[in-house]
């Protein structure tokens, strides 16, 4: 396994540094680092429906669309990412790349559990949440720990889903998360919690050999992909979609909302937003259900070809409930 020292705050490169690594190198990665003033939304989410206006246009954030799934987050240099880059062999294991972090707050004396889909928990508050994203043979786990983040920014910054909220029974994302280092036997510096994770995950303190030095072409491709992806409107904001009909639902993990028009009593055109961790495009699922009659047989024939054809579960029955809410 081998590390970089990240030591920019910039999230539309250290972005670029992740997805250069995904798909260029063969061997293991683990990154940890910081982003400065960043919102960070999943990849199959709405940017509009997801930030706080008001807020971007006051703090002026980086607004970035990562690769993964999952919800939107902002970042201060306060919270801490680590990211594994290995074999897709892994997909979908979270169990696997939490046990570290989760045994670093055990052996500091707090009792972290791994709970939902993806978040990790002390005394019930989210501490920390993860996401994948694969590409052929090769994945990204990233994750989330809030150390000493400023956690009223955080709530500012977003524009939490009502139903998300219900669903966790909690009234706000503040009465939600927590920061680590408060709640330590011990505080710690963030360089001494990050020290401690990497000896965790390599099984020692990491040497100048485990460190990969970012050659001049690195640093060229890392460049090319900042401007073509994390620092263009076009993949970070995208257009919010006038379409006639919105429903949003909160279907078992995942937070859904479909918009849809209807022409002659079928679905003309629809875009589907979630929180949903599944790395299957969106898209796939959006041109399926187009032409679809809008009754609930057609509705449910349409889904069991989709199942047929590998689309996500739960994905598809967040949709299929979305679609159905305004059948008689």
């Amino acid at each position: 396994m081998k590390t970089i020292r990240m030591r920019s705050h910039h999230g539309p490169t250290n972005l670029a540094i992740m997805e250069h690594v995904l798909t260029t190198f063969d061997e293991d990665f683990f990154l940890i680092f910081e982003n400065k003033n960043t919102l960070i939304v999943g990849r199959h989410q709405n940017t509009y429906d997801e930030v706080n206006a008001a807020f971007v246009k006051t703090y002026h954030p980086d607004i970035i669309r990562r690769l993964s799934g999952g919800g939107a987050v902002y970042q201060d240099v306060g919270n801490i990412n680590m990211v594994f880059i290995t074999s897709a062999a892994y997909f979908n294991d979270f169990t696997r790349f939490t046990r570290p972090l989760i045994a670093v707050l055990r052996h500091l004396g707090v009792n972290a559990q791994f709970t939902g889909r993806n978040d990790i928990v002390i005394n019930g508050k989210k501490v920390s949440g993860h996401a994948q994203a694969k590409r052929g043979a090769r994945m990204i786990h990233g994750g989330t720990i809030l150390f000493e983040a400023n956690l009223s920014i955080i709530v500012a910054a977003l524009s939490p889903n009502t139903h998300k909220l219900n669903a966790k029974g909690v009234r706000s994302i503040a009465s939600r998360i927590a920061n680590v280092n408060p709640l330590l036997e011990k505080p710690l510096t963030k360089a001494q919690f990050k020290a401690l994770l990497l000896q965790e995950v390599f099984g020692r303190t990491p040497t100048d050999a485990d460190i990969y030095q970012l050659s001049e072409t690195d640093q060229q491709e890392i460049e090319r992909i900042k401007r073509a992806r994390y620092e263009n409107p076009e993949w970070n904001v995208g257009k919010s979609p006038a379409l006639k009909h919105r429903v949003t639902k909160r279907v078992g993990e995942t937070t859904i909302t479909v918009r849809y028009t209807t022409h002659e009593g079928c679905l003309s055109d629809l875009v589907i937003h979630s929180d949903a961790l599944t790395d299957a495009n969106h898209s796939v699922l959006e041109a399926h259900f187009r032409g679809t009659p809008m009754t609930a047989v057609d509705l449910t024939q349409k889904a069991c070809e989709a199942k047929t054809r590998g689309v996500d579960a739960d994905l598809l029955k967040a949709v299929l409930a979305c679609l159905r809410e305004d059948i008689p």
